[in-house]
């Protein structure tokens, strides 16, 4: 016989007073919490991502200074002085013809220069160019009384830094080599571009069309374009590199790939007037070329995945839930925290191993000790083989698909919001066995 007096009977018509929150609803506050808790590792792993993209973003620029920045090619194009009498001294200023016709065509030689873990796409440009130049009927109205020069013309190209240590352009003028002009005379200039500039030596203008060959080296990183300034431009490119982006206002009009290399071809053109009293507009966005992009960017995938942590983080957690309602576990709220930890470190292991191994060998390296201590750790709090086996082909399916989600590029946003709808319904269908007033 037990001592203890019977428990009071609640009086007629009153209820019993139940606790504002049941046992499941209790442990699933205190998981939200946990979450919320666990996106501060989270997002210092996120600053780690974006400073390392960062260093990536000027290391590029420091290989850039040292061996070449983005280039960009300015024609030929034919500049004469000219002067007009005054009030009190002649008036002088620059007449620019423009070619006709330009046939430019150039060979990348790409390679990837280091600078400790970091890596930069420079390159080694040839290219040849033709032009076709056309005395014009008339002058721009203005300069009916003016002189030109003609002793003073001379040929100008650009490109956006000249480089030691590559071939000195050359260039001719109706089968005659010229010289460059070393000493830079006022007048005339392109900004943020180097000009070299090729004295013609005529003494009367020429008759007919003048023909211009010339033949550049150029050493850049990232990009080469070319300013399509003639009456018709033909350009084409070509390289041993399997990743290329083209730009610019036009896209190729052909362009051939094999998986090593490319090869693109434009024809466009200006409108007339040819002839312009000042420059050609150097700063012209109409530039037509090519970005040589990395097969793999191995920061942005980085960057890509780790935004998919947040998802990792709560299907764990939720897994973990599911299994202590549905299989009658009793799990510790620390025991979720260090599944967490484990979860959220995968981002920072990959960063750390896609540095020097690149995107795809760290994500398999990466995910493959997460997943194997993750699916060691739920065997030890779960003592299950079922659910451990279970955890196990739910975590690696998890990576799997996420890899192929980032491999899409185009359908991955479609991809993902799939995966989530589906993991949402089998979260709800494992629910329906969950008594969540306790």
């Amino acid at each position: 016989m037990s001592d203890a007096p019977p428990a009071a009977a609640a009086p007629p018509g009153i209820l019993p007073r139940r606790p504002l929150l049941s046992g499941p609803m209790r442990r699933l506050l205190s998981l939200g919490v946990l979450f919320a808790l666990l996106q501060l590792p989270q997002c210092m792993v996120g600053k780690l991502i974006d400073e390392r993209q960062q260093r990536q973003a000027e290391a590029r620029l420091e290989i850039g200074g040292a061996w070449g920045p983005s280039q960009a090619v300015l024609g030929p194009v034919l500049v004469v002085p000219w002067e007009r009498p005054g009030r009190t001294e002649p008036e002088r200023g620059t007449l620019t013809l423009l070619p006709q016709r330009l046939e430019a065509e150039a060979s990348l030689a790409p390679e990837t220069r280091r600078r400790g873990l970091f890596a930069a796409v420079v390159y080694t440009a040839r290219m040849g160019m033709q032009a076709q130049f056309s005395l014009p009927q008339s002058l721009p109205p203005g300069l009916a009384t003016a002189t030109l020069r003609w002793p003073e013309a001379e040929l100008v190209i650009g490109a956006s830094q000249w480089r030691a240590g590559t071939a000195a352009p050359a260039l001719e003028a109706a089968g005659r080599a010229l010289q460059p002009n070393l000493v830079e005379p006022p007048g005339w200039s392109c900004q943020r571009m180097g000009l070299m500039r090729f004295p013609l030596g005529l003494d009367r203008p020429f008759e007919g069309s003048l023909p211009v060959r010339a033949q550049l080296e150029l050493r850049g990183a990232d990009m080469l374009r070319l300013l399509p300034l003639a009456g018709q431009v033909a350009l084409t490119l070509r390289g041993e590199w399997a990743s290329p982006s083209f730009l610019g206002t036009e896209l190729p009009q052909e362009v051939t790939q094999d998986g090593t290399g490319f090869r693109a071809s434009w024809e466009t053109g200006l409108h007339p007037p040819l002839l312009r009293l000042a420059g050609p507009d150097c700063e012209d966005n109409r530039s037509l070329g090519v970005t040589l992009l990395e097969a793999v960017p191995t920061y942005r995938m980085i960057n890509r995945t780790a935004k998919y942590a947040m998802l990792f983080l709560a299907l764990g957690l939720v897994t973990y839930l599911l299994f202590e309602q549905v299989g009658k576990l009793r799990l510790h709220l620390a025991q979720y925290a260090l599944l967490g930890l484990s979860l959220v470190l995968f981002p920072l292991l990959l960063l750390a191993f896609g540095e020097a191994l690149g995107f795809a060998l760290g994500y398999a390296l990466s995910a493959a000790m997460v997943l194997g201590q993750a699916t060691a750790w739920t065997g030890a709090v779960t003592r299950r083989a079922g659910l451990t086996a279970l955890f196990g082909a739910m975590l690696a399916g998890l990576f799997g698909f996420i890899y192929v989600v980032l491999s899409l590029e185009s359908y991955a946003l479609l991809a993902g919001a799939m995966a989530l709808f589906a993991a949402l319904s089998a979260v709800m269908l494992a629910a329906r066995r969950v008594n969540w007033e306790g």
